[in-house]
């Protein structure tokens, strides 16, 4: 009796598996997810603000500056 195996039983394997292993898989995601975001309080907050200055550059002025720099 040959104690080893190859690589095709092992897919044999899991091929025939294939439902347990997705079903599993969701379903403790989803039990994470429900324990993550119900059960446990959350530990930190954060707030944030963004400041935007906006500053209205005309593309033609940068560019008659650039062409005055390169062809002194």
């Amino acid at each position: 009796m040959d104690s080893t195996l190859d690589l095709r039983q092992m897919f044999g394997i899991l091929r025939k598996h294939i439902w347990f292993i997705i079903i599993s898989t969701i379903g403790f995601a989803i039990i994470a997810f429900g324990i993550s975001e119900f059960a446990m309080t959350p530990k930190y907050t954060a707030t944030t603000q963004i400041l935007v200055n906006q500053k209205r550059v005309l593309i033609t002025d940068s560019l008659i500056k650039i062409s005055k720099l390169m062809f002194r």
